[in-house]
């Protein structure tokens, strides 16, 4: 697998794999590298957010396994078990990632045919699928294989449809459909991965554990 990161070091999947077989084996430093990386390529991870919680949980560093767990959270993963273990060992703090994502649309997306699938997409989602892993089997649009992630744009780079809505909407709010030429298109705002942004927060808040 380190050879395979090696030849191909863009390659935000295999990081996470990478970086998973890392936290199994206690080497935990080499797997926070891991999934760091694979965010700065791929920010839609909620799945790497919640392994990064796990992982300053081990670390002790429990402030920002919170950020992590609620930034899991945001995009949509559901699991609670990593939560009741951080309760019994901290207070969670009442600190949040910012969402502001400056002039640029993070965005990922599921692009099927008709409106039913993209209703039953949303169902989907709504009821605990991680985005990413229905973008990965059921997406017919671009780099479904990244979950779905697309890259970030200028509103002007967008189709007009997609950048008004996404543009009415939040950082980190529900999935909406959008219908163009294309097809039905699920698409929702993300925020990039920041982690100066983190250190930042916790510092303004007198947390010194990072």
């Amino acid at each position: 697998m380190e050879k395979a990161v090696a030849l191909s070091p863009d390659t935000d999947g295999l990081k996470i794999e990478l970086g998973k077989l890392y936290l199994a084996g206690g080497r935990l430093e080499m797997a926070k590298e891991q999934f760091f990386a694979a965010l700065e390529i791929n920010p839609g991870y909620a799945s790497v957010y919640y392994y990064l919680g796990e992982l300053f949980l081990r670390t002790g560093e429990y402030d920002i396994a919170w950020l992590s767990v609620n930034m899991a959270k945001r995009l949509g993963h559901t699991g609670q078990d990593l939560i009741r273990r951080l309760s019994r060992l901290s207070k969670e703090p009442q600190l949040h990632p910012r969402k502001e994502s400056g002039k640029d649309l993070y965005i990922r997306q599921i692009l099927v045919d008709t409106y039913e699938e993209a209703l039953d997409i949303v169902k989907q989602i709504s009821g605990g699928e991680l985005f990413e892993y229905v973008a990965m089997k059921e997406s017919i649009g671009p780099n479904n294989e990244k979950g779905g992630f697309m890259g970030h744009f200028k509103p002007s780079e967008l189709h007009p449809k997609i950048a008004e809505k996404l543009l009415s909407e939040e950082v980190l709010a529900d999935p909406v459909i959008v219908e163009t030429g294309n097809g039905f298109h699920i698409v929702q705002r993300i925020m990039p991965f920041d982690l100066n942004s983190w250190k930042k927060i916790l510092a303004d808040n007198g947390k010194t554990n990072y």
